[in-house]
């Protein structure tokens, strides 16, 4: 039991790894442009997404490949 207790500490980072191929990386809005939203990822990645009724969130979730 104790040295399980040693590895507990790697199930936090390897959710949290998991949880971005689930939900995404999380994106910030960096400009609005009309249509489009443009955000900034990790990386740096830059995505260009289409806005939903001229609107954009400022926080965007997006999966690799998107």
């Amino acid at each position: 039991m104790k040295r399980a207790a040693l590895f507990l500490w790697l199930l936090i980072p390897l959710t949290a790894y998991g949880a971005t191929f689930v939900v995404g990386t999380p994106h910030v809005l960096t400009r609005q442009g009309g249509a489009v939203c443009v955000y900034l990822g990790w990386g740096p990645n830059w995505v260009h997404l289409p806005a939903r009724d001229y609107r954009c969130a400022w926080v965007r979730f997006v999966r690799e490949g998107r």
